[in-house]
């Protein structure tokens, strides 16, 4: 192949494959989640991208704080418009001889934070904040 021709390649693979970036454009992505008006320890976030792609994911701290993951050590989540959701709840696991591991833990939030969703968020280059305020069931 002569030399032309292989620098030609490269140059177009660098194009649609992203040369040299590291993904996807993504935002900084924080906030907080209260229940009733307390924040809650413990909750998992999922921001699903409506246009598809990989989710993020978080967990809030004691204070109700999270910070999303996109993927390994990229904080963020797509740039876009994205589904929410909240859930604390676990189920209960079992050893291989029956007996409980973890009894689990029921749903806290209402079904439109998780299963049934209304929660959106735009995230948009740079950094954003999207605080969630929730009612119980």
């Amino acid at each position: 192949m002569n030399r032309s021709l292989t620098t030609f390649l490269f140059l177009a693979a660098c194009v649609f494959h992203g040369c040299g970036s590291s993904g996807p454009e993504i935002g900084a992505v924080t906030g907080t989640v209260l229940l009733d008006g307390r924040p809650v320890e413990g909750a998992m976030l999922f921001f699903e991208p409506k246009k598809g792609g990989r989710s993020s994911k978080a967990l809030t701290d004691a204070s109700g704080k999270y910070e999303l993951q996109y993927i390994g050590e990229r904080m963020g989540a797509l740039i876009g418009e994205h589904q929410v959701r909240i859930t604390k709840s676990r189920k209960t696991t079992y050893e291989d001889n029956g007996k409980i591991r973890d009894k689990g833990m029921p749903e806290i939030f209402p079904k439109t934070a998780n299963s049934e969703t209304n929660l959106t968020a735009d995230v948009v280059a740079g950094s954003n904040t999207f605080d969630f305020d929730l009612k119980s069931k």
